[in-house]
């Protein structure tokens, strides 16, 4: 694991804060400067280790919570503004991002392409 309880919370300035629940909500790391544009959600898996975004710019990022941030995967798949991206229940490589453009895009981060 991490080390931490992790919540998630993100800045006007398009900054990602990590939160340690256990130390009464410190925040733990920023991750400033991975998004050009407003995020719109976040999304971490089941075991914390991993952590998706999407922005106005229609990108999807993947980070790497144990590596402090570390950009694992990111592309733009989406015209427009991306408004959601989740993990796929019991496909722990998978995801499904939807996006203004009126289109949803599935991709396996293992193979790096939908």
């Amino acid at each position: 694991s991490s080390g931490i309880n992790a919540e998630y919370g993100v800045a006007s300035d398009s900054s990602i804060f990590v939160y340690d629940t256990r130390s009464l909500g410190e925040v733990y790391e920023v991750y400033k400067g991975k998004h050009e544009e407003e995020i719109n959600q976040l999304a971490p898996d089941e075991k914390g280790q991993y952590l998706l975004s999407c922005d106005d710019n229609g990108e999807v990022m993947c980070f790497d919570v144990k590596k402090r941030g570390e950009v694992v995967s990111r592309y733009t798949v989406h015209d427009n503004i991306c408004a959601t991206v989740q993990w796929v229940p019991s496909r722990t490589a998978e995801v499904v991002s939807g996006g203004m453009d009126c289109k949803i895009h599935h991709r396996d981060l293992y193979r790096q392409k939908p």
